[in-house]
């Protein structure tokens, strides 16, 4: 079965393109969508089971609150230009293993001006966007230009919410966008989702280590398994793609279902070959 790891970071053990196709073809991983990372950092954080204890969004609320006062004090944010480009020339050295996003600031005044120069040099798979380390409002209007070029472009949006409350607003903005494809981090806020969502959304279940198997059968029950996608959330977390694996197993899915979360939904949805 091949893999694809739809969901990691330009840090740890793939701070750069050597190291990271090193790392994937001792496990199996038959191409990687790399986002920036901690600059320059080649930690890997080995991260507790705590989903076990805490079943429920809960958890990954507690982590958002905990990662923006990090992010807040670090200031690790200011580099997410340069991250953008270290994982575009990552992509560009080794095409044929790995894939890159970029990563926008949506209130930033001239976004969308840094996204066009961006992507007349550079080729990316997705956006990306992270409340907890870039502070927006769904509602603003700024993220509407945003939410525009991406319709325009066709690149899907990979989201991270950091409440309870945005997960609520990130609802109404699914259905005022059908035409763009967003995927939910971390499934992030899964509680809140129900049958009127439409199939523009997707699900990564990026870090198990702080998502149950609960929150995993009820994507599944609700979406079916071609609306969820394997991520690792590298290196947060030492083993994620096995343990996301496991976790399918623990549910209940199929070989074939498993197929399709591991590489066979994002190779459609990116038209990956």
């Amino acid at each position: 079965m091949r893999i694809i790891d739809g969901h990691a970071h330009a840090c740890g053990m793939f701070l750069n393109a050597a190291d990271t196709v090193s790392y994937m073809k001792l496990n199996n991983i038959y191409k990687i969508i790399l986002t920036a990372g901690e600059p320059n950092s080649r930690k890997v954080y080995k991260l507790p089971y705590l989903a076990k204890l805490f079943p429920g969004s809960r958890l990954i609320y507690v982590n958002n609150a905990l990662t923006s006062v990090i992010i807040g004090i670090s200031g690790m944010n200011r580099h997410i230009d340069q991250g953008n480009e270290t994982v575009a020339l990552m992509a560009q050295e080794f095409p044929d293993y790995i894939l890159n996003t970029y990563w926008i600031n949506p209130i930033e005044a001239d976004c969308i001006q840094k996204i066009e120069l961006f992507s007349k040099k550079y080729s990316f798979c997705m956006l990306k966007m992270h409340q907890c380390w870039t502070k927006f409002d769904i509602g603003d209007e700024r993220i509407a230009k945003v939410i525009e070029w991406a319709e325009l472009k066709q690149k899907p949006i990979f989201i991270h919410l950091k409440s309870r409350s945005r997960v609520k607003k990130f609802l109404s903005l699914t259905k005022k966008y059908p035409g763009v494809t967003f995927i939910l981090a971390h499934l992030i806020g899964i509680e809140e989702f129900d049958s009127s969502i439409g199939e523009n959304v997707y699900f990564d279940i990026s870090c198990p280590l702080l998502h149950s198997t609960k929150m995993l059968i009820k994507a599944w029950n609700n979406f079916g398994a071609e609306r969820i996608l394997l991520g690792s959330d590298a290196p947060y977390g030492t083993d994620n793609l096995n343990l996301a694996i496991n976790q399918m197993r623990i549910a209940g899915m199929n070989n074939d279902q498993i197929e399709l979360v591991c590489s066979k939904n994002i190779q459609k949805l990116l038209n990956v070959d």
